[in-house]
């Protein structure tokens, strides 16, 4: 992968949690749309990850979203990604350094 843009690194990290070598592509669609729906996911639940590709937590959570969904992956490893995408959203959207800001009128 020349590319070394913020999606294509999280490919490159999801690849790597689901055992499949870096420059295998059969499945780059695939993962690709899990990503994006990870974000939009993380997105739809309030929590702001367009800035925040470098951090290590948001990236979990998304590959945590991906194990998930995948289709390739045993039940009780689904399972366990799914609850661990849930506790990782719980405590994100806990957290002020990753929830969309309110606007007020003041």
């Amino acid at each position: 992968m020349a590319d070394s843009t913020p999606l294509n690194n999280l490919l490159v990290l999801v690849k790597q949690s689901l055992a499949i070598v870096s420059t295998a592509t059969a499945r780059d669609t695939e993962l690709t749309a899990l990503i994006n729906a990870g974000i939009q996911d993380l997105k739809r639940q309030g929590i702001e990850v367009d800035d925040q590709y470098d951090n290590d937590l948001i990236n979990a959570t998304i590959i945590m979203f991906v194990k998930a969904n995948f289709g390739m992956v045993d039940d009780r490893q689904k399972e366990y990604a799914r609850k661990t995408y849930y506790l990782l959203c719980q405590n994100l959207g806990l957290s002020g350094d990753f929830t969309e800001s309110e606007i007020t009128d003041d």
